[in-house]
């Protein structure tokens, strides 16, 4: 969160930068600064990914190495969150898998018990 109020206050130093590498991105990136919280949050949806690591590095570059090392902490955040929903996801989804091939063993075992069943009535049949 400090980072986000932070930005406004050091916009100068690094946007200039950015404008010469990319003025098309420094511009929706001026008017996500002035617009207002709800068009701001709309507004996400126009960064790409490429867009915001640019963003992200010239603004980290801009600091001085010790103030880089929060960067270093809010990544690793970041990183191990990811991480978490990707492993919970891949739990569900190995549960799902595993509730399907129980599903299908259930049901296998049924047919193979009215298979014998019937078998069985068939060579009841014959011997009479």
């Amino acid at each position: 969160m400090v980072i986000l109020f932070s930005i406004p206050l050091f916009a100068q130093d690094w946007q200039a930068d950015l404008r010469k590498e990319n003025p098309k991105l420094a511009k929706l990136l001026d008017q996500f600064m002035q617009a207002d919280t709800a068009e701001a949050k709309q507004m996400l949806a126009k960064f790409t990914n490429d867009d915001l690591e640019l963003i992200w590095s010239y603004y980290k570059a801009s600091k001085p190495t010790k103030e880089q090392r929060y960067f270093w902490l809010i990544e690793e955040h970041e990183y191990r969150k990811a991480d978490g929903i990707a492993s919970e996801r891949l739990k569900y989804a190995f549960w799902a898998v595993l509730l399907l091939m129980l599903l299908i063993l259930v049901y296998t075992a049924r047919i193979y018990k009215s298979q014998m069943a019937l078998e069985k009535e068939i060579e009841q049949l014959k011997n009479k």
